[in-house]
């Protein structure tokens, strides 16, 4: 399989064939993603092989509430009430290659997005949003840490190392 993940285009990308078994999701990235691209709330990155779009994740910029981190954590923090973080808000996987890896590709690209932008603009963490355990379980494979209810995070001294982790697994890419 030959895949590469690349910012969307909507002149580029078809996205109404997009199935990845979520309705939000699809929903979203169908009638939406372009409208919140344009409008900057959020930049969005797909993985296209030789039939199309295969997955996508989207990133923007939120605030944390200081009080929702680990106190571990918390104690070693300038004392301001928010924390300024990267959100990758949604990731899906089309249904014809879901678990063969792509959803591990996304994430590491997202998180390797993610440092890059942090050393332009401050960010102490990425933060994840599950749909689900499963997917809660899943993005704590990598080191995420449970925030809120079906929000997750990582610092973002602790993303080079999943960023490489998710590289290592990545299927392959003839």
């Amino acid at each position: 399989m030959s895949l590469r993940v690349e910012l969307f285009d909507k002149s580029k990308h078809d996205r109404a064939a997009f199935d990845s078994g979520s309705e939000p999701l699809d929903r979203w990235f169908q009638k939406s993603a372009s409208q919140d691209s344009e409008r900057n709330f959020a930049r969005v990155h797909v993985a296209v092989d030789e039939q199309g779009v295969v997955g996508f994740y989207s990133l923007s910029t939120i605030s944390i509430d200081l009080g929702d981190l680990p106190e571990t954590l918390r104690k070693r923090l300038p004392r301001y009430s928010e924390v300024p973080a990267i959100l990758m808000g949604r990731l899906a996987v089309h249904r014809r290659v879901q678990r063969q890896g792509i959803g591990t590709v996304l994430l590491g690209h997202a998180l390797g997005k993610a440092m890059a932008s942090s050393q332009q603009i401050a960010a102490y963490a990425v933060v994840v949003d599950a749909k689900s355990e499963a997917v809660a379980l899943w993005y704590e494979s990598f080191g995420f840490q449970p925030l809120t209810a079906g929000r997750l995070f990582m610092p973002m001294v602790t993303a080079a190392t999943a960023a490489l982790s998710a590289s290592a697994s990545e299927p392959r890419t003839d």
